[in-house]
């Protein structure tokens, strides 16, 4: 009988472990980091604009600016082609997976103004492509 008992018992117990074990398992998400590729260059022939121009490559999520960095200023007529256009790859820094981002270019000119070219990443996309033809 008691050998009955135990057995008894002991399966009792892998029945619950069995039913409370998935309940306490953590599900792992893996969250997708964003990676934002810059690319700056234009189509239009400013061979014979010498003015200054100074960009600079953001992301923002909501009013936080997450990255801000400034290019080396350059003379419009110095604005790449296509083919050899400034490209840069910036991560999206963690915690910001499953938020949606504004990211772009903002750029002076100097004596002139300010201006920009901003587009939006959605959360969770992996690969966000900021194609920039400066007119």
């Amino acid at each position: 009988m008691k050998k009955h008992h135990t057995y008894l018992c002991f399966m009792f117990a892998l029945i619950a472990m069995a039913t409370i074990a998935p309940a306490c398992k953590k599900e792992h998400q893996t969250a997708v980091q964003t990676k934002i590729q810059y690319q700056l260059y234009t189509a239009k022939d400013f061979s014979n604009v010498h003015d200054t121009i100074a960009f600079r490559l953001v992301i923002r999520a909501g009013n936080t600016t997450l990255f801000d960095s400034a290019l080396a200023p350059m003379r419009i007529s110095e604005i790449p082609d296509k083919t050899h256009q400034l490209a840069f790859g910036k991560l999206v820094p963690p915690g910001h997976e499953q938020t949606d981002l504004v990211v772009g270019f903002l750029y002076s000119i100097k004596n002139i103004g300010m201006s920009w070219y901003l587009d939006s990443c959605k959360a969770g996309q992996a690969l966000k492509i900021v194609d920039y033809n400066f007119q």
